[in-house]
């Protein structure tokens, strides 16, 4: 991959002007702006996802290659790929976290309608490791929201009703909402060892580990975006 440098992936600087013209389902908001910059609070996710795993260069290789392709995914190359994908992996690994959590607990992976309701928000959002969708389904999110609410699962994990909503957006107010999952994940791992463990994991599991070409292939499959 020559589009970014793997080890400056999670150090990137692009200015507004650079971000012009994005779709704004998409756009991670303006740099540096504190709380308002997607790739910002993903980065930061991201970055506590990699600790204690001690990552060599081939797999800070995987995870640009793995953001570029969320960026590719929604139409855009070259940096402006990677700084908006960076966003939008964070958002599935905070996701993939939650729903780890969800299993990890002994009564909640007995609850099938709150482990399916996580999976579908998730496969509603990010189908594959490699593609992004922005929400088109906002019954999916709904769901799922309702099914927490009605069990006050907020002691399971504070996130859960933000990546409910993160499925029940509609247009540019989806950002937003990814922003606050980064955050609300984040904060829900800090200090806590066995939870950045759960981040990690998820991380790992949605990096490349098949050849650039099919990676590449499963990329542009899901470039079309549900409407």
């Amino acid at each position: 991959m020559t589009e970014i440098s793997s080890l400056d992936i999670l150090a990137m600087r692009l200015k507004s002007v650079h971000l012009e013209g994005i779709d704004p389902r998409f756009h991670p908001g303006p740099p540096g702006a504190r709380g308002l910059d997607g790739y910002h609070s993903g980065s930061g996710l991201l970055a506590m996802a990699t600790a204690g795993h001690h990552l060599d260069d081939s797999a800070y290789e995987a995870l640009a290659k793995r953001a570029y392709s969320k960026g590719g995914s929604v139409g855009l190359k070259g940096p402006r790929a990677a700084y908006v994908g960076v966003h939008l992996l964070a958002g599935h690994v905070a996701a993939e976290s939650v729903l780890a959590t969800c299993r990890a607990d002994d009564s909640a992976r007995c609850d099938t309608e709150l482990i399916d309701g996580v999976r579908g928000v998730i496969t509603h959002l990010w189908p594959t490791p490699a593609a992004a969708y922005a929400p088109w389904d906002v019954r999916i999110g709904g769901r799922l929201h309702r099914h927490v609410q009605r069990f006050d699962y907020r002691d399971l994990h504070p996130a859960l009703s933000d990546l409910a909503r993160t499925a029940m957006c509609q247009s540019d107010r989806y950002p937003a909402a990814l922003r606050k999952l980064h955050r609300s994940v984040g904060q829900h791992c800090e200090y806590r060892q066995d939870r950045l463990d759960l981040l990690g994991e998820a991380l790992m599991r949605l990096l490349p580990k098949q050849t650039d070409g099919e990676d590449q292939a499963v990329t542009e499959e899901h470039v079309a975006q549900p409407r």
